[in-house]
């Protein structure tokens, strides 16, 4: 019993730190992003009256959700994936 809360702490703790790295690197990526389409990506936000943020603040909130969104997509994939089929379409196994 303890062992596996344990194991949970240590997943809970892993989804952590992968997403404020997540939210450090879109900070990063929209800086950079920022020093060349900055004025085009504001200019569309501020279209649709998104104001008063940088590039770094929305790469954050992109970089934030994406791995949130990565980390519910990884386990939703790795519930519904079957098991390995060992015969082909036509119900044979393959040669070696």
């Amino acid at each position: 019993m303890l062992r596996l809360l344990g194991n949970q702490i240590q997943l809970l703790v892993l989804f952590f730190v992968w997403t404020i790295f997540s939210s450090f690197t879109g900070a990063l990526t929209g800086l950079i992003a920022g020093w060349f389409f900055g004025e085009t990506i504001l200019g569309i936000l501020a279209a649709i009256g998104i104001e008063g943020f940088k590039m770094w603040q929305i790469g954050a909130f992109l970089g934030f959700v994406g791995s949130f969104l990565r980390t519910l997509s990884f386990n939703n994939m790795r519930e519904q994936t079957p098991a390995p089929n060992k015969t082909n379409e036509f119900g044979k196994r393959p040669k070696k």
